[in-house]
């Protein structure tokens, strides 16, 4: 193997197994990393013909190792010698569509050459991206995967000299190293990664590059670049051989019109607008693929993108929701989902959505750490944060998530269960993961879950200090068979149980009492949650306990009745001395977070985080080891996100 400077590649490293050589003209770590995989086959590398000279057929496969095993090698290579002044101990190395894998696994993935469009769309860097976090998905399950790969498919190559490397070869081998992926059979897992299509697919299609910040605290931007292109028969979506005309025809699809439509997710349209990619030259230049600027902003201005052109934004969208963007050229269209509201502002943890269907709630539970509550799902897409998402990384700085396998369990309002599965690696800059299933692809069960009766309200207000206070849940089966409940848990581990011994098992309609005692003053919130673990569909079914009155937490509720909308109200008095009153309403029970931020838009007080009933509530506020000035206090309860401004005078 040889190193060879060449001016030619100023901004990459390329392997050349003719000659057995890499050639660059800098020496950029991760990009020599990637290449050394490549030349450790050699000449028969994945990607070869039967002459084993190198084709672009197998690239999607050859690619993601290169491109996923060089990441984890280079962030092996920081933990032993975290002093190298060349690579620094601070970096860090991933795919960066990892974290939004499920938004960007679409055909148009398609290729027999990630290289296929020569730059002109940029479609090639998020090929090889995806290809990375697809070799990672597998590596996070199988850390030996890669060797384990290498030893059989050459075990096979030498048992059979007239054996050809192909798709199939490929996938059979993977499969046997890496049995099952992301909880399904790994043959039909790799047939649902569009990187390893390994085909030519004609036609005119349109691309969205897309790239969004959910950690920026001043808005939710997506920022999205349309393109109208062509793949030709030859594979290529730059330009093909014309035997007819004896010439070269070009991409020509600049200055093509269309149409842009956005509409939410109970069908209303918000926008619509004429779109035209940019003129350009036809035949183009090279790099010259036109497009149109379409981004997506919760913000009302441009003002957190300077010179921001406003005919390139939809504005305003602040209400949390699964949204629907469809873009027309000619006879193509396509329809895409985005995830968008206030509530993504700045966020840390877990978003996503469930595609066809709108209510109900989904559990994601990481391989190493405790099982979590649930998720509310509304309006298709849910939010919150995970222990294993967000996570600060002392050596770098940053945040990330913690990789892992995730089991997912969507249970809709039914009581239908669905499952799924994701393996996670570092997640986006900010930690975030994002989720998007759907349920026809979700393995699904026929059986109800569990429905239990809520309980009747637990007075919290009215049980003496350090007394033991009872309370009674009826849970009833309406399934067509038999469901067993293996153990009966909370979250908070407050509370005990009496009147059950488990497992039990319930036929269709009958009804099991479960007694509760919980002390009041040992409670986070009184809106823990019991838990039903129900063993024969493997997930957990919630229970929420609706209490009034006051509660340890300061947080008081009245009698007033259940609102039928999310509220913030100003607080009184205000400005105020000694202390506030803020009042807020929840039509549901919700996760609530109520904090307080100064000018600079620091955080400075944190008044109530937890789980709290529909009702309305009121919280009074002192605003202790703080000056006088102006405030905000803001709340975010489920998809809901308002702030108002108080003024503390001392």
């Amino acid at each position: 193997l040889m190193l060879v400077k060449d001016s030619l590649y100023t901004r990459s490293n390329v392997f050349f197994p003719s000659s057995n050589e890499i050639r660059m003209f800098y020496i950029y770590p991760q990009l020599l990393t990637h290449e050394l995989l490549h030349a450790f086959r050699d000449n028969v590398i994945l990607a070869s013909d039967v002459h084993w000279r190198f084709s672009p057929v197998l690239s999607g496969f050859e690619e993601s190792f290169a491109q996923g095993v060089s990441y984890l090698c280079m962030n092996r290579y920081i933990e032993l010698y975290p002093n190298d002044p060349i690579v620094p101990g601070s970096s860090i190395f991933g795919s960066t569509n990892d974290w939004d894998y499920d938004y960007q696994n679409t055909d148009l993935l398609t290729t027999t050459d990630l290289w296929s469009d020569d730059g002109g769309t940029l479609i090639f860097w998020l090929r090889y991206e995806m290809a990375a976090a697809a070799m990672i998905k597998i590596i996070r399950e199988y850390p030996r995967s890669p060797l384990d790969f290498n030893a059989l498919y050459y075990q096979r190559l030498n048992a059979n000299h007239s054996l050809r490397s192909s798709r199939e070869l490929i996938r059979e081998v993977i499969s046997q190293v890496a049995p099952t992926i992301e909880g399904r059979p790994s043959g039909q897992w790799i047939d649902r990664q569009h990187i390893y299509d390994c085909r030519i697919k004609p036609g005119r299609k349109i691309w969205i590059r897309t790239q969004h910040y959910p950690g920026w605290s001043l808005a939710y931007l997506i920022f999205q670049y349309v393109y109208y292109y062509e793949t030709f028969s030859n594979g290529s979506e730059w330009a093909y051989w014309d035997s007819v005309a004896a010439e070269w025809r070009y991409h020509d699809l600049n200055g093509t019109r269309g149409r842009g439509l956005l509409w939410n997710w109970e069908g209303d349209t918000l926008w619509q607008k004429d779109l035209l990619i940019e003129p350009m030259d036809n035949p183009p230049i090279y790099f010259g693929f036109g497009s149109a600027i379409l981004n997506l902003s919760t913000d009302d201005d441009t003002d957190p993108w300077p010179g921001g052109d406003p005919r390139d934004f939809i504005l305003g969208l602040h209400k949390f929701g699964l949204y629907w963007l469809e873009v027309s050229f000619d006879t193509v269209t396509i329809q895409v989902p985005r995830i968008v509201g206030d509530t993504l502002r700045g966020t840390r943890g877990v978003f996503g959505g469930v595609l066809n269907s709108s209510e109900g709630k989904i559990y994601l539970n990481h391989e190493d750490f405790p099982e979590e509550a649930p998720l509310q799902v509304t309006n298709g897409i849910f939010w919150g944060e995970r222990s294993w998402a967000s996570i600060p990384n002392p050596r770098t700085g940053g945040v990330d998530s913690k990789p892992g396998k995730v089991s997912v369990t969507f249970v809709d309002d039914s009581g239908k269960v669905y499952k799924d599965g994701r393996t996670i690696d570092l997640g986006s800059s900010s930690g975030n993961q994002l989720f998007l299933f759907d349920l026809r692809s979700m393995s699904s069960s026929d059986t109800a879950a569990v429905i239990a009766v809520k309980p009747s309200n637990l007075n919290f207000g009215r049980v003496p200090k350090n007394s033991t206070a009872t309370e009674s849940i009826k849970v009833t089966n309406p399934s067509l068979r038999s469901l067993t409940i293996d153990s009966i848990y909370t979250m908070s581990r407050h509370f005990t149980f009496s009147g059950v011994t488990t497992p039990v098992s319930l036929r269709r309609g009958d009804t099991l009492t479960v007694r509760i005692a919980f002390t009041p003053d040992s409670l986070k919130s009184y809106a823990d949650t019991l838990f039903l673990l129900n063993n024969s569909l493997s997930s957990p079914f919630f229970v929420p306990l609706e209490g009034k009155g006051e509660s340890p937490t300061g947080i008081t509720a009245d009698d007033s009745g259940i609102p039928d909308r999310f509220g913030l109200h100003q607080n009184y008095p205000n400005p105020f001395n000694h202390s506030t009153v803020i009042s807020f309403a929840l039509p549901r029970l919700s996760y609530v977070e109520l904090e307080v931020y100064n000018m600079l838009g620091s955080k400075v007080a944190t008044i109530f985080t937890g789980n709290l009933p529909a009702g309305r509530h009121k919280v009074q506020w002192h605003g202790n080891g703080l000056g006088s000035g102006v405030y905000f206090y803001r709340l975010r309860a489920a998809e809901f996100v308002e702030t108002k401004r108080l003024i503390l005078l001392k």
